[in-house]
């Protein structure tokens, strides 16, 4: 019976797949790529989306592990070894970052930018001239969700020009990120174990004595 709800849920409502920030986030981006006939659901934070799925909420999560500039999203690795999920796919997304603030608001006026600090340091040369204080946020579009409500005209976030849209935020500068080839590794993960025959790449987290040699010995195999 649950097999039969589980199903009907499907065709109802699409593939759940659980994503971290709120709409407007690059996750979401991708998802949307990744599952066009998708269901995306926000989580708040990356765990949180690993719970999802683990709790059968979700039948996978999208989730970003690598970046291009500025290397690998370290929590996503912790929460890896941390839960009994699997990677069975992954997909490579452009990322463009665009300084968004409030209409009306010119570059001139800001001095506070909002961010993920992934995002400040796939876009670090171009904040540093700018001199900006710079305040974290757990997701970009968590970031123009902030700008867009308290509609500050010495506020701009850093996020893709979709959240603009959504948050119906002004673009004053596109492509801020250092590489203009800047792109993420997002990866998709389940609880249940996937066999895809065309598949050609496989990841393995494991642990081994602090010793001398004992990483070459593993990998020797």
């Amino acid at each position: 019976m649950n097999l039969s709800k589980d199903f009907q849920h499907k065709i109802l409502n699409g593939t759940r797949i659980a994503y971290s920030g709120v709409k407007g986030a690059f996750a979401e981006i991708a998802v949307k790529r990744i599952f066009p006939d998708g269901n995306p659901v926000a989580f708040p934070d990356f765990k949180s989306a690993y719970k999802a799925v683990e709790a059968g909420e979700c039948e996978c999560a999208v989730l970003p592990i690598e970046n291009s500039t500025a290397g690998m999203v370290s929590e996503i690795y912790d929460l890896l070894v941390e839960f009994e999920n699997y990677i069975v796919g992954e997909q490579i997304i452009t990322i463009e970052h665009c300084l968004l603030a409030s209409e009306g608001t010119k570059i001139e006026d800001i001095n506070t930018v909002y961010s993920h600090p992934q995002s400040f340091m796939q876009s670090s040369e171009y904040l540093r001239e700018a001199g900006w204080k710079q305040i974290s946020m757990k997701n970009n579009a968590f970031a123009a969700q902030k700008v867009a409500n308290e509609k500050n005209m010495t506020q701009a976030a850093i996020a893709s020009e979709y959240a603009a849209k959504v948050y119906g935020l002004q673009v004053l500068k596109k492509g801020i990120n250092d590489l203009k080839d800047n792109s993420t590794r997002f990866i998709i993960v389940t609880n249940q174990k996937v066999f895809l025959p065309e598949a050609n790449k496989i990841g393995l987290c494991f642990e081994i004595n602090h010793e001398s040699g004992a990483l070459y010995h593993a990998l020797s195999h």
